[in-house]
């Protein structure tokens, strides 16, 4: 896979983010390792590549938000799954959800 073709993985990606939780998880790890693929891919081009640092920076940034937003929305989630949960209890969920979501577009935008 190419450099162009990485980035684009990630922005299907992230054009399609959603819950539950897990699929979330899965999508993030997913970018996570596409933007370990993208660095490695970048260093062997090209050592000093100025791109480098916001790749890398881009990846600290969204593991951060895996662990605690995506944290978050699982917390949610399963306030959601108690017996005679609340409707407000899904809606607490579903604003976790897109304020994760909105997190992880806002790691990547500065980068891609």
């Amino acid at each position: 896979m190419n450099k162009e073709q990485i980035i684009s993985e990630i922005n299907k990606i992230r054009n399609n983010l959603d819950g539950p939780p897990s699929k979330l998880e899965s999508q993030v790890d997913k970018i996570l390792g596409l933007l370990i693929n993208l660095i490695d891919f970048v260093k062997a081009e090209d050592p000093e590549n100025s791109n480098l640092q916001y790749y890398m920076r881009a990846k600290e940034d969204l593991s951060h938000t895996l662990e605690k937003e995506v944290g978050y929305t699982f917390q949610a989630y399963s306030e959601t799954q108690k017996k005679n949960a609340a409707n407000k209890r899904n809606t607490e969920y579903r604003q976790e959800l897109d304020n994760a979501i909105e997190r992880i577009n806002s790691d990547l935008n500065y980068f891609f």
